[in-house]
């Protein structure tokens, strides 16, 4: 008898193993929320999401690993109640809005406490931040992490952009239909739609002509200025 279940056993733990590491292993290739899977959005692992009511997804958005979508509710969160510099918490009415057909390579890190509205068609790089919120720093006797959230403005990224390696957008910004956005830019202003913008702070140095179809230089006034002054 014994001779006749060892090997039913034995076919039994190998056939439960093998389905352990198979679902495991889809797990982590098409790692989703149930919230989400139903659109076919997938969010690779590792991953953080803060406050998933407040995020609003359209069709078939890739986003790689290591990203970390934060909707802000209130700051100070409990980790800083034990702190000396312990201050009222500030509440906040955040989304962040995910149209269709988006893909981001991984690191994408999007933080609001008013609005980040990324419209259909949009391209990530990787290690690209954007934050409608920055830290206060009206003194320098507290540490910057126990001050009060400022410069609260809303982001819109327009369809069908591209946003480089490592880009930074900040508050109030919207970022036009088909622009492209240099790797390592940050984007401090408003870019035209189907304008090219790069640099620290970012500036555009191309728009679409659309009766040639091609880009176009743009030259800034400053260096007409410069090249008119090494005549004279």
């Amino acid at each position: 008898m014994k001779k006749t279940i060892a090997p039913i056993l034995k076919w039994l733990f190998r056939k439960i193993g093998i389905e352990i590491n198979r679902a495991k292993n889809n797990d982590e290739d098409n790692a989703t929320d149930i919230f989400i899977a139903s659109k076919n959005v997938i969010l690779q692992k590792p991953y953080r999401v803060s406050n998933k009511n407040r995020i609003f997804w359209g069709k078939n958005v890739f986003i790689g690993p290591n990203s970390f979508l934060n909707a802000m509710t209130q700051y100070p969160t409990t980790w800083t109640t034990n702190s000396e510099y312990y201050q009222e918490s500030q509440h906040f009415d955040s989304k962040i809005i995910f149209g269709s057909n988006i893909s981001a390579t991984g690191g994408l890190q999007v933080s609001a406490c008013s609005s980040v509205v990324i419209e259909d068609d949009v391209m990530f790089s990787s290690n690209i931040l954007i934050i409608d919120n920055f830290h206060g720093y009206e003194t320098a006797e507290i540490p910057y992490k126990y001050q009060k959230i400022q410069k609260i403005a809303p982001i819109l990224i327009k369809r069908g952009s591209w946003i480089g390696q490592n880009v930074v957008v900040f508050g109030g910004v919207t970022i036009g239909e088909q622009c492209i956005i240099g790797a390592n830019s940050v984007v401090t202003n408003n870019v035209p739609n189907r304008s090219i913008a790069v640099g620290a702070p970012a500036k555009v140095t191309k728009t679409w002509n659309k009766s040639r179809q091609q880009w176009s230089p743009v030259i800034d006034p400053s260096e007409k200025l410069n090249k008119y002054n090494s005549f004279g």
